[in-house]
């Protein structure tokens, strides 16, 4: 009797419109391509959430962009310790 083993499914990895077929290999997880992609290439994937899903064929790793509110910075507001100012304001 042999033992069989299962060969994992290649992953393809998408980030909106982008299509990455290539896969380093199975010893890398979703999280180390990520770090990867994030460090090299595509830093907005840093906070994506990741969502797996299983196709006949293949893995798909979406790495979906988080929804968030962009921070707005209005007169006089201190930010991370900074006084903000409005375009064109002189100190005062």
């Amino acid at each position: 009797m042999s033992a069989t083993s299962t060969t994992p499914k290649p992953r393809r990895f998408i980030y909106g419109d982008l299509v990455i077929d290539q896969d380093p290999g199975s010893h890398y997880s979703n999280e180390d391509v990520r770090r990867y992609l994030a460090a090299y290439s595509y830093p907005e994937v840093a906070n994506c959430d990741i969502v797996v899903s299983d196709k006949d064929d293949h893995t798909e790793v979406r790495f979906i962009k988080k929804a968030t509110t962009k921070g707005r910075t209005t007169k006089g507001r201190t930010t991370k310790g900074r006084t903000t100012r409005g375009i064109g304001e002189q100190p005062g």
